[in-house]
C-alpha cells in the first residue's frame, strides 16, 4: 500500500497516466488497422509493415496497466474521480477489440495472399476504409480534448456507415457480383470487420458526449433530433 501511495504522489496522478496510456493505445490500434488493411488490399504477398502480434501484446499491456492505475487511484485517493475512472476502464475494452480486429484482417490477408479486389463494390469499400481512417485520425484528439462538438459530428455518421456496410454485405449474400467464392467470402468478412471497428470508435467518442451508463449509445439530443426529423417526413 505504501508503494501505491508513493506512485500516486509522484506528481502526475495515476488517472492522468491511465488517460495518456489510453491515447497511446488508440494510436497503436490505428497503426495496426492501417497496416493490416494495406496487407489485405494492396499486397500480393500478405506481408505486413507492422508486427501485429507484438503490437497486440503492447495494447494488452496498456489495458492491464490502465486497469491497475485506475484501481490504485480509486483505492488510495480520498477524492477519487469515479466517473472518469469508470469511463477509462470501459474505453480500453473497445481499444483492445480494435487490436483484435486488426489481427483478424491479417489472418484474412494470410488466407488470401493476393491483393483483394472488390470489383463492383470497390467504390463502396474504399468509402468505408476512408471513413475508418478519418475516424482514427479524429478519435484520439476528440478523446484527448473532450471535444463534444466533434464527438457529436462523428456519432452522427455512424448510421450512414452501417447502412453502407450492410448494403455491400446484402449484395454479397445475394450474389449480386462477379466475384469468385474466395474473394466474396474474404470481402464479406473484411467489410464486417470494418463495421465492427467503426462501431468501437463510435463507442469511444460516445464517452465524450454521454454519461457512463450511455457509453456506446447515441446521445439523447441526437436521438431526439432524429425522431423529430422522421416525424416531419411523415
Amino acid at each position: 500500500m505504501f508503494r501505491l501511495i508513493r506512485e500516486l504522489l509522484r506528481g502526475e496522478s495515476l488517472l492522468d497516466q491511465s488517460f495518456q496510456a489510453t491515447v497511446n493505445m488508440l494510436a497503436l490500434a490505428r497503426d495496426m488497422v492501417q497496416a493490416s488493411s494495406n496487407s489485405l488490399r494492396r499486397s500480393d504477398t500478405a506481408d505486413v509493415e507492422l508486427d501485429i502480434r507484438k503490437a497486440d501484446v503492447t495494447i494488452n499491456k496498456y489495458e492491464r496497466e490502465t486497469r491497475r492505475q485506475v484501481l490504485t487511484h480509486l483505492a488510495v485517493s480520498s477524492s477519487a474521480d469515479f466517473a472518469p475512472a469508470l469511463v477509462l476502464t470501459s474505453i480500453v475494452i473497445d481499444v483492445e477489440r480494435l487490436g483484435d480486429y486488426a489481427k483478424n484482417i491479417v489472418e484474412l490477408a494470410q488466407a488470401h495472399p493476393s491483393a483483394l479486389k472488390a470489383e463492383a463494390y470497390e467504390k463502396g469499400v474504399q468509402d468505408l476504409e476512408e471513413r475508418v481512417t478519418q475516424g482514427f485520425n479524429r478519435v484520439g484528439e476528440v478523446f484527448k480534448e473532450s471535444d463534444v462538438a466533434q464527438a457529436n459530428a462523428m456519432m452522427a455518421t455512424h448510421k450512414e456507415f452501417t447502412r453502407l456496410a450492410d448494403g455491400i454485405l446484402d449484395g454479397l449474400i445475394k450474389g449480386e457480383d462477379t466475384l469468385n467464392k474466395g474473394d466474396a467470402v474474404t470481402l464479406s468478412l473484411y467489410v464486417r470487420y470494418l463495421k465492427r471497428i467503426e462501431s468501437h470508435l463510435n463507442n469511444i467518442v460516445s464517452s465524450v458526449v454521454n454519461p457512463f451508463p450511455r457509453i456506446g449509445f447515441g446521445s439523447k439530443k441526437h436521438i431526439a433530433k432524429q425522431s423529430s426529423d422522421e416525424e416531419g417526413q411523415n
